[in-house]
C-alpha cells in the first residue's frame, strides 16, 4: 500500500542560520521537528548551484546524466549561451516515478519546472517560469483555477523590473516586504493544493532563505555588516529575523494538516556561507597569457553601465537585451588569440577554445588540448591571495575526473573549486581579487539540511546524507519501488530496521525530451532575473 510523503523545500537552508534562531525561540515549529527527527547535513551537487542541484534531486541522477551544470548550456555558433528550462534536463523526474505505479503527486514551486511536463496529479512550476502569461501548471486548466483563487499568486521577488536598494533602512524593508509577499502567496498556494488535490505525495519549495541570505547573510547570522551602526544593524536583523519566523509559522501550518501517517521531509539544494569575495578568472587567463581581450571595450562597458544603472529598468526591453549580448564576456575577447576562457560565474570553470566545437576555436583537440589543461591546471592550484597567501583554489580537476556520463561535454574542460567563500567571475576588471567580507552578502556552499520524520523513520543525526539520495529515498519512504540505474542510493539509516528493505523496479529512458528554447523576450527575463539574484555579471 502507497503511504503519504510530504517534502517541504527551503531553498539555501544551512543550519548556520536556522540552529541559532532555533536557540532563540524564534523558529518553535523547526526546532519541534528536529527533537523527533532523523537530520543532519545534506551535501549538495559541484556546482552547488540551484539549477544543479535541484535537478540532482528529482532526477536521482548527477550532472553528467541529467545534463544541467549552471544556468546556460555551452557556446553555440553567434557565441550565445542558450538558458536552460525542463526541457534541457534529462531524466525522469522523482513525481514520474511516482506516477508509475499509480501514485498521485502534487508539486509546487520546485526549480527547473518549467515548462511543465504531463504527470499523474498537478504541478505549479516554480523558478526560471517567466511570467503569468505562460502556461505554467499541469493540467493547463490548473492555471485559471489558480489565479482565480489567488489573483496575486506570485512566482518570485520581481527583481528583473527594478533596481534594488539594499544598503538603506528605507530600501531593505521594501525588500523585504516583497519577498514576504512571495511567502505569503506561497503559503495561500499550499492550502489551495492540498484542498483540492488530495496525494500521495506532496511537495513545495520555499525560496524565501536563499533571497533573504544573497543580499543580507551578516543580519540573518548575526555578523557584522561595514559601515552599518549598531542601532541601524539591530534593526535591519530583527526585520530579516521576522522573514525566518514568518517561514517558521508556515511550516507550523503544514505539520498541523499533516496526519500521523504522514512522513515529513524537511531539505534544502545547498547551504549558504558569507561571501568573502570575488576571483576575476578571466582576467587570471589573460595575465597567464591564455585569453586576449579587444582593445578599449572592457572600460566603455564599464562607462555605460554606471551611467545607464540609474534608468536601466526603464529602458526598453530590446535596448537592454541588445546591450547585454554587445558587452558581453563573450563579445569582449579577440576569440583568435585566446586559449581558454571563463565558464558562467556560478558554472565554477573553464573552457578550451576547442577547433570544431568553439565557433571561433584554435586549440587543437588530442595533444595540445591536454598540455594546456595540464598547464591550467598547475596554475590554478597556485592562485593566492595577494595580501594573504591563502590558497584561492582549493582543487583544480579535468571535466571527466569530475563528471561522467553522456552529458558530461556540458560542462567546462576544467573544473574549480574556490576556496569556501569566494566566488568566481567572468568580468574583466581593474583586479584579480575583490575581497567583499565588510559587506555581509552571502554565498552558496555544499552543506544544506535535512530532515525527517514519521512513522517509519529512526530519529537521530544523520551523516553522510546527499541531495542525490533523495529520489530513491522518498520513493522509498512512499513504499514505492526504486528504479535500477540511478546514481543516488536509499538513505536506510533513516529508517526503522523494519522498514529498509528496498525493493528495486525497472529504470527507464535518459533522453526524454527534445530541448525548446526560450523566446528572445522570455530569455532576457530569466537574464536579468538571475542578474538581480546575484548568479551573473
Amino acid at each position: 500500500m502507497t503511504k503519504r510523503v510530504w517534502v517541504v523545500g527551503w531553498d539555501g537552508a544551512t543550519w548556520r542560520i536556522l540552529q541559532p534562531l532555533m536557540e532563540t525561540g524564534q523558529l518553535p515549529n523547526l526546532a519541534n521537528l528536529v527533537r523527533r527527527s532523523a537530520w543532519g547535513n545534506l551535501q549538495s551537487t559541484r556546482p552547488p548551484v540551484t539549477a544543479t542541484a535541484w535537478s540532482s534531486f528529482m532526477t536521482g541522477l548527477t550532472p553528467g546524466r541529467h545534463g544541467l551544470f549552471d544556468w546556460q548550456l555551452p557556446l553555440t555558433e553567434g557565441f550565445r549561451r542558450p538558458w536552460i528550462n525542463a526541457t534541457a534536463l534529462q531524466g525522469r523526474r522523482l513525481w514520474e516515478w511516482v506516477g508509475r505505479e499509480g501514485s498521485r503527486a502534487a508539486v509546487l514551486n520546485v526549480p527547473l519546472t518549467y515548462p511543465p511536463r504531463p504527470l499523474n496529479g498537478v504541478l505549479v512550476s516554480g523558478m526560471l517560469t517567466p511570467n503569468r502569461q505562460v502556461s505554467f501548471t499541469y493540467p493547463a486548466s490548473l492555471q485559471a483555477e489558480l489565479l482565480h483563487a489567488l489573483p496575486d499568486y506570485v512566482i518570485d521577488v520581481d527583481i528583473q523590473h527594478r533596481e534594488w536598494d539594499m544598503s538603506t533602512p528605507a530600501g531593505i524593508q521594501f525588500y523585504l516586504d516583497a519577498v514576504c509577499r512571495m511567502l505569503e502567496s506561497r503559503r495561500q498556494t499550499v492550502h489551495f493544493l492540498l484542498d483540492r488535490e488530495p496525494s500521495d505525495f506532496f511537495m513545495v519549495v520555499f525560496t524565501t532563505p536563499d533571497r533573504l541570505q544573497h543580499p543580507f547573510w551578516a543580519y540573518a547570522a548575526g555578523e557584522p555588516v561595514k559601515g552599518v551602526l549598531p542601532e541601524q544593524w539591530e534593526v535591519n536583523r530583527e526585520a530579516v529575523s521576522a522573514c525566518y519566523r514568518r517561514l517558521d509559522a508556515i511550516l507550523g501550518e503544514v505539520i498541523d494538516r499533516a496526519d500521523e501517517e504522514t512522513t515529513l521531509f524537511m531539505l534544502s539544494d545547498h547551504g549558504f556561507g558569507r561571501l568573502q569575495g570575488d576571483l576575476a578568472l578571466n582576467n587570471w587567463l589573460y595575465q597567464h597569457g591564455w585569453l586576449h581581450y579587444r582593445a578599449g571595450t572592457s572600460k566603455l562597458r564599464r562607462l555605460l553601465a554606471r551611467a545607464v544603472a540609474p534608468v536601466k529598468r526603464h529602458l526598453p526591453l530590446e535596448l537592454v537585451k541588445q546591450a547585454r549580448a554587445a558587452f558581453s564576456a563573450e563579445h569582449l575577447l579577440v576569440w583568435e588569440k585566446t586559449v581558454a576562457y571563463s565558464g558562467a560565474p556560478t558554472e565554477e570553470g573553464i573552457w578550451l577554445n576547442v577547433q570544431g566545437r568553439e565557433p571561433a576555436g584554435v586549440v587543437s583537440p588530442g595533444a595540445d588540448y591536454e598540455q594546456l589543461r595540464d598547464e591550467i591546471i598547475a596554475a590554478a592550484i597556485e592562485w593566492r591571495h595577494p595580501q594573504t597567501g591563502e590558497r584561492l583554489i582549493q582543487r583544480a580537476l579535468r571535466r571527466e575526473d569530475m563528471y561522467s556520463g553522456p552529458y558530461s561535454g556540458r560542462a567546462p574542460d576544467i573544473l574549480l573549486v574556490p576556496a569556501r567563500g569566494w566566488r568566481l567571475t567572468p568580468r574583466k576588471e581593474d583586479w584579480l581579487v575583490q575581497d567583499l567580507a565588510g559587506e555581509g552578502r552571502g554565498n552558496h556552499e555544499p552543506e544544506g539540511i535535512l530532515l525527517a520524520v514519521g512513522p517509519e523513520i529512526a530519529p537521530g543525526q544523520v551523516q553522510g546524507a546527499r541531495l542525490l539520495d533523495m529520489t530513491p529515498t522518498l520513493l522509498h519512504a512512499l513504499g514505492l519501488s526504486v528504479p535500477e540505474g540511478l546514481d543516488g542510493q536509499v538513505l536506510q539509516q533513516l529508517f526503522r530496521p523494519s522498514f529498509r528493505q528496498v525493493h528495486y523496479g525497472p529504470g527507464g529512458d535518459e533522453t526524454l525530451s527534445e530541448q525548446r528554447e526560450f523566446s528572445a523576450e522570455e530569455a532576457e527575463v530569466i537574464a536579468q532575473r538571475l542578474a538581480g539574484l546575484g548568479y551573473l555579471e
